[in-house]
């Protein structure tokens, strides 16, 4: 979603506000069109959006110790999770940079001698030359230093509030006067103009409860007085102690109006939750483990969690021990298929929750604690055992930089597609019964018609199937192990080509093994 730029510059007081105003966003232009902050949880990563917490500690900045601008603080504090308006961003290749330090005495000392002290033992024209060069940058030491970089489509942000009663017009004129105070989010080189917008454009990340691919710092009550308290201790103590990050909250892709009037829905939400491998992790296993992972992925999220706080929606099963008869949550693999030089490399994995809102959250909720730890976002390492092939480190992220892991690339948002096909074989869900080919070729296709039917899609117009896939680095449908019916009995499996008579958007995952990772779909239109 494309932020609006502000054509006239706001007055001293703010742009004038509305008799009753309901919402207004914190606007935030990047004068020189790009962002330069470190990801909270990955330094070699620039952070965008910038996190609500960041702007608030940038407003913090800004008001100095002006306590007249207090209110206006506390009042941003105190508010529920914003909404955010970003376009989305390219990053920057990191390289590491030598940089001189400020002052040397810093990089020795944890507590630097005041200049007065430090140089009143120079008694000497030779001395005061050797100390005045030792403070030119050539001759200062040099620490390594990286300066991610996004790069954003628009530069302007909106971070939306919902406005309240208590978001007075004495307030709002702080709030609007602070806002022009801000020179910078960020990085120093960062320059910004911030302005108060009380007709902000519609959010396109919104917080959530249910499944959420990004995670985002929000400032909570009591913040200011935490930054201003740390502030003091430094300043007190000569140290440079960090602030540590606020309180993280889940955000999803916000839903288009126009997806739900003219475009086909599966029942599998498009804000899957990526598990990537570990920094350290360089293997990648091939698409054919891909039951192999799943499994292991599933029971490690079971394990340690007693079943009466597994929701039907995580565990597929209902209370009485029964199949669930509503869709639950699917793990699939996000592999390196359909681009030049792809080898079906799997790059990370996709936890799928159901489109059902409140099924998504309970499975958050079960889930949060795993997968991002006490702290919020202190992301715990999942080590999936894999018997023989051996072990496969992962982590929840919201790092989406490779194609192969971004959620357009397999759910088509927001045009959508008329034309599928399987990345992963698709497993049928009852055997075809005709007398001779023709007839068994002709029952296929209508099986795997129904399939599409069953998770909400259309009837596609046409259907072709086979043993290979026509994306490339899709292994042959032979090469993948098959899925066993409870008799022990193997069922029938397959690639296929879907094609339906409006866009699709998926996540599309079609057949008896679609929650297990088999009959994964990926749009066809800019892959062959």
């Amino acid at each position: 979603m494309a932020s609006r730029p502000n054509p006239v510059a706001p007055g001293p007081a703010g742009p004038p506000a509305p008799p009753q105003v309901t919402r207004f966003s914190i606007a935030v232009r990047y004068l020189n069109g790009w962002a330069m902050a470190t990801h909270p949880t990955d330094r070699e990563r620039a952070e965008w959006p910038p996190h609500p917490d960041r702007l608030f500690m940038a407003l913090v900045a800004a008001a100095a110790d002006k306590t007249g601008f207090d209110e206006a603080l506390k009042y941003v504090e105190r508010q529920a999770a914003p909404a955010i308006t970003a376009s989305d961003a390219e990053q920057r290749e990191v390289v590491t940079s030598y940089v001189p330090v400020n002052d040397p005495e810093i990089t020795r000392k944890k507590k630097p001698e005041s200049p007065n002290k430090r140089y009143a033992s120079i008694q000497t024209l030779e001395k005061a030359k050797e100390a005045g060069l030792a403070l030119l940058p050539e001759h200062r030491g040099r620490q390594p230093r990286t300066f991610p970089v996004a790069i954003p489509r628009e530069p302007t942000v909106h971070i939306i509030y919902e406005a309240n009663d208590a978001f007075t017009p004495e307030i709002r004129e702080k709030l609007a006067a602070l806002c022009m105070r801000v020179a910078r989010v960020g990085h120093s080189a960062s320059l910004v103009q911030c302005w108060l917008d009380f007709d902000p454009p519609p959010a396109n990340l919104i917080p959530t409860d249910g499944a959420a691919p990004h995670r985002l710092r929000v400032p909570s009550a009591g913040r200011l007085e935490y930054l201003r308290g740390l502030y003091e201790l430094n300043h007190q103590q000569g140290t440079d102690l960090r602030p540590t990050p606020g309180v993280w909250a889940g955000y999803r892709p916000a839903d288009s109006a126009t997806v739900a009037t003219n475009m086909a829905l599966s029942v599998f939400g498009p804000a899957f939750l990526l598990l990537r491998p570990v920094e350290d992790e360089r293997r990648r296993p091939p698409l054919v483990s891909t039951l192999l992972l799943t499994e292991a992925l599933r029971g490690l999220l079971m394990n340690g969690t007693r079943a009466v706080d597994i929701p039907e929606a995580l565990s597929g099963h209902a209370a009485d021990g029964s199949r669930l008869d509503r869709p639950h949550l699917a793990i699939a693999p996000l592999p390196f298929v359909g681009f030049d030089h792809a080898d079906g490399r799997i790059m990370g994995m996709a936890l799928v929750p159901p489109r059902n809102e409140s099924d998504a959250g309970a499975i958050a909720q079960s889930l949060n604690r795993k997968l991002f730890g006490e702290a919020g976002f202190e992301a715990p390492t999942l080590t999936l055992k894999m018997g023989g092939a051996g072990t496969w480190a992962l982590a929840a992220s919201d790092d989406f930089r490779q194609a192969s892991l971004r959620p357009e690339v397999w759910t088509a948002a927001p045009g959508g597609a008329t034309t599928w096909a399987t990345v992963t074989p698709v497993v049928l869900d009852r055997h075809p019964k005709g007398r001779n080919g023709g007839a068994m070729a002709q029952q296929t296709k209508e099986i795997l018609a129904d399939a599409c039917i069953n998770i909400g899609l259309p009837r596609p117009v046409a259907v072709e199937f086979g043993p290979v896939s026509i994306l490339r680095g899709v292994p042959h449908a032979r090469d993948f192990p098959p899925l066993r019916r409870k008799d022990g009995s193997a069922a029938n499996y397959m690639h296929a080509v879907f094609e339906f008579d409006r866009p699709v958007i998926g996540p599309v995952l079609l057949g008896a093994g679609r929650y297990r990772g088999y009959g994964l779909c990926r749009p066809v239109k800019d892959a062959t």
